[in-house]
């Protein structure tokens, strides 16, 4: 596959059989592609990088989806694209998920009641009693006054309720 020769990372990729000659062009792409792509010996570690210390802070996600798309509802979801006449029938903006309303952002992450039981589970891991709100952005204001987690207390907590 390859080695590392004075910190640099050197592929040395081996087939089962002779290359075609047009293969050889494709070959070539890869390993533009790949010696394109920074490879380091450190440890890999995830890191939320809308906070300084690289911990998820559900204040930081607020302020991110509040200078996002999704507070001002300009995701492409299919009530959008219908708005926007991207989408002509009234009924092709509905929920693919439950059919039961217009795919928007709040239906979504809100009230479709697919999607609801799998934030109820999230939020019993995170030991949140809930109250749905109406909206995207009344999750994330509920959240406000919680505390700090990381990502791996979050997966910690995932691997203890399975």
């Amino acid at each position: 596959m390859g080695s590392w020769v004075e910190d640099q990372w050197v592929w040395n990729l081996r087939f089962r059989r002779d290359l075609f000659v047009w293969e050889l062009n494709l070959l070539g792409n890869l390993l533009e592609i790949l010696n394109g792509s920074p490879i380091s010996i450190a440890v890999n570690s995830w890191c939320w990088k809308h906070d300084s210390c690289g911990f998820f802070l559900v204040k930081s996600a607020y302020m991110v989806l509040r200078q996002s798309t999704a507070d001002e509802d300009r995701l492409p979801t299919r009530h959008n694209l219908w708005k926007q006449g991207v989408i002509t029938d009234v009924g092709a903006s509905m929920c693919d998920l439950c059919g039961l309303g217009y795919e928007s952002v709040d239906h979504l992450f809100g009230s479709c009641n697919q999607i609801s039981p799998i934030w109820y589970v999230i939020l019993m891991w995170l030991g949140v009693e809930w109250v749905s709100p109406r909206g995207i952005l009344g999750c994330f204001e509920i959240f406000m006054g919680m505390d700090t987690f990381s990502a791996e207390c979050l997966v910690d907590m995932v691997k203890l309720s399975s």
